[in-house]
């Protein structure tokens, strides 16, 4: 075979996503021949695909070098390779030189607008993309990443509608498809019935892939098993804030515990749930199928997908019954829609009998709560109440932007005018956009509260700083039908009671769930009426607030909340119970 015919096998691995495969052929082409800028460049993109940056910015360089710069494409590249590894201005310099050897190519200026994007400069983002999307009418990754920021900044119809913008492009874009179905939850107008039924039909484009699928793994019901968990965010991320007290606490006798991770850079976190399991493997260079073929080689018993519809998510994997048994749990607050996962865990609170039938999975139950949170080991001292020296009454949230509907506003406008001369603090990195402020500013504007009233901070903090900003609330407002999960635990590790509201799905009960565990349900509002007066009453009792701030996070570490080691046996009772069951069914 020539170079011509490997380069051409090399490319198809590549562009179906086969990177090792395209990687060992590169190499091969450049053995051949070492000044290959084709083959070096692309082995460069591999590298990078893998999460081997510095490499592949070497790489990179060097096929720019060897085509005498005249290849715009190598330049937008490198400057990928530049942004995964958070050098933003060396990235934008080469989106920039790619701009200007193709000025008609939309390409450059989708690419300078997902470093924006990254960097969370939301607005410059969004006028690159416009740009790119005026240069090509069928990008439909433009509409993608448009509906992602969309989202980030509170415009969920906005985000819906791009969405729909990038299936009517390509109908088969699977990002898109989660992505749309992600959004729905934000809907505070769309009834659970309407939100099930939308993952459902997703669900049902996948069911030919179950195709009846057989497997060998040994039928004895207390033999040690072999548990898959999957996840892009074995990270800083909230889904690993409550994950570590699981990967922790994992009976090593009885369960070998694999971590699937889509990560491509580490961080701290990471190290540290790679520590903690007995096998680490990274994915984010692997195919969906080559993914299925690791987890079958591994003899997965239970596989547990930790993301539901969140970015990188493995779904497609699930969706071809990897494993004898499948669960979802934790990083999606509904169903998949796939009928290949058998299993969806929570509890009574966040998901009471009433909402088995909003959900494909069978619901599985932790009876003291489906979350186990492990605050921060290095946390700010909890100060005296605000109210005390402000001589006024702050209320705050800290929630994603998305969640702080017109409903949501218009309740919290009317707290506001009950209590007089109080405060509210919204904190979220979308208000890093004076113009997402203005719109904000505009809508409590509009229920008679004025700016003077409101502080709109961004959120570009370290954890501990994020948490000190607590020291500034005396009552934490949660969201609905979207509630907190992160922010929720995070006010009340800081002495910062949550007013919430019992909603009618998973994600607008969780604030009561964690609350529940902490016996502290009398902070769950049934109604909006009561949950104005709730915090009405709490702000109106300065000497409560007080002694609810100096206990509550001793009543946290105390809690069922925080006992990683007794949930982590609940939860391997379930993983037991589950796997009997399948056991019994076999032949």
């Amino acid at each position: 075979m020539n170079i011509n015919e490997l380069m051409i096998q090399a490319i198809n691995f590549h562009k179906s996503g086969y990177i090792k495969k395209a990687k060992e052929i590169y190499e091969q082409i450049i053995d051949i021949d070492h000044k290959n800028a084709h083959a070096v460049h692309y082995l460069g993109l591999c590298n990078m695909a893998s999460g081997n940056l510095d490499k592949a910015i070497d790489l990179m360089q060097y096929s720019i070098n060897l085509s005498s710069c005249r290849i715009p494409e190598f330049y937008s590249n490198l400057g990928m390779a530049y942004k995964e590894s958070s050098q933003i201005s060396l990235a934008l310099e080469n989106f920039q030189k790619a701009a200007l050897l193709m000025p008609d190519k939309a390409e450059p200026h989708f690419n300078m607008g997902a470093l924006y994007h990254r960097n969370g400069d939301l607005d410059l983002a969004v006028e690159k993309y416009e740009k790119a999307l005026s240069l090509k009418k069928n990008y439909y990754e433009v509409h993608i990443n448009l509906a992602n920021i969309s989202q980030k900044q509170g415009f969920i119809d906005k985000a819906i509608y791009h969405n729909n913008e990038a299936l009517k492009m390509n109908p088969d874009s699977y990002e898109a498809q989660s992505n749309l179905l992600y959004a729905l939850n934000y809907k505070h107008d769309l009834s659970p019935y309407e939100l099930f039924k939308s993952h459902e039909r997703w669900g049902d484009k996948y069911s030919h892939l179950i195709n009846n699928k057989q497997f060998n793994n040994i039928k004895d019901p207390d033999r040690k098993l072999n548990i898959g968990y999957v996840s892009p965010d074995f990270k800083t991320h909230s889904v690993a804030f409550f994950f570590q007290n699981i990967i922790s606490n994992h009976d090593q006798n009885n369960y070998k515990i694999y971590c699937y991770a889509d990560v491509l850079i580490s961080d701290p976190i990471t190290e540290y749930i790679k520590e903690k399991s007995n096998v680490w493997k990274k994915i984010c260079d692997l195919t969906d199928q080559e993914l299925i073929d690791e987890i079958k080689k591994d003899k997965i018993d239970i596989l547990i997908d930790l993301a539901g519809h969140s970015s990188k998510n493995r779904l497609l994997a699930f969706a071809q019954k990897t494993a004898p048994i499948q669960i979802t749990y934790l990083g999606y607050p509904n169903t998949s829609g796939l009928k290949a996962i058998d299993y969806r865990i929570s509890d009574k609170w966040a998901d009471p009998n009433y909402l088995n039938d909003l959900c494909i999975e069978k619901i599985i139950r932790i009876p003291t709560g489906f979350l186990s949170y492990n605050p921060p080991e290095k946390s700010p001292v909890i100060e005296i109440l605000p109210a005390i020296n402000n001589s006024y009454v702050t209320f705050g949230s800290c929630n994603n932007l998305p969640k702080i509907n017109d409903k949501v506003i218009d309740i919290w406008s009317k707290i506001l005018i009950n209590v007089k001369k109080s405060r509210l603090i919204l904190k979220t990195k979308a208000f890093n956009s004076k113009k997402v402020q203005d719109r904000f500013l505009k809508k409590f504007n509009d229920k008679g509260i004025s700016k003077q009233r409101i502080d709109l901070v961004a959120f570009k903090d370290t954890i501990y700083n994020h948490l000190t900003f607590y020291n500034k609330i005396d009552i934490a407002l949660d969201t609905f039908p979207y509630n907190g999960t992160t922010t929720t635990c995070e006010a009340l590790w800081m002495g910062v009671p949550v007013v919430c509201l019992k909603g009618d799905r998973h994600a607008s009960r969780v604030s009561l769930s964690i609350l529940s565990s902490l016996g502290l349900d009398d902070l769950a509002a049934d109604s909006y009426d009561t949950y104005i007066s709730m915090a009405n009453d709490l702000a109106n009792n300065l000497s409560k607030l007080s002694l609810i701030r100096k206990k509550l996070r001793n009543h946290l570490i105390n809690s069922s909340l925080c006992d990683g080691k007794s949930f982590t046996q609940a939860l391997e009772y379930l993983y037991r119970k589950v796997w009997k069951k399948f056991c019994e069914k076999l032949p």
